[in-house]
């Protein structure tokens, strides 16, 4: 009898660890179900603030488009853009001239490839800038004479 007694004490003694251990986790399960759902609400805040931040973001990006368009526009009322157009239609101009002084004849405008005056075009400006200004010269004239037979 005095060893069930001893065996008896021995399991209350274990049964009471084992609920003092039980006791000890369901509080730990209790605190990380808290910190879980803290954590939960900071990323649903987080994710919160991101989306009003990325609205944030594309209006800012319209409200760029817009003054965009705007300062082309107003770009595009100035002189110095009429200038710069101006120049740009000249040099295109200048450029056809010179094309077609160098291909005087069987010039379909059409059917022109643009990629191969261009080549053509740069061959020809690195042979004018690497020449002595004096031929450029003598060049030039050559060349609106060419155009121009009466003067």
């Amino acid at each position: 009898m005095a060893s069930l007694t001893s065996k008896i004490e021995a399991l209350e003694e274990e049964n009471s660890t084992l609920k003092k251990k039980l006791i000890e986790f369901m509080h730990e399960v209790n605190t990380l179900k808290e910190s879980t759902k803290t954590l939960t609400d900071n990323l649903r805040a987080e994710r919160q603030l991101t989306l009003e931040k990325d609205e944030q973001l594309l209006a800012a990006k319209e409200k760029l488009k817009t003054i965009a368009a705007r300062f082309v526009e107003a770009f595009q009322q100035t002189d110095e853009y009429n200038t710069l157009l101006f120049s740009w239609y000249f040099k295109g101009f200048e450029l056809l001239r010179r094309y077609l002084v160098k291909h005087p004849t069987g010039v379909d405008l059409q059917n022109l490839d643009l990629e191969v005056v261009d080549q053509e075009m740069v061959i020809d400006e690195a042979a004018q800038s690497s020449a002595p200004e004096d031929d450029v010269a003598e060049k030039a004239s050559a060349d609106d004479a060419a155009v121009d037979p009466q003067t």
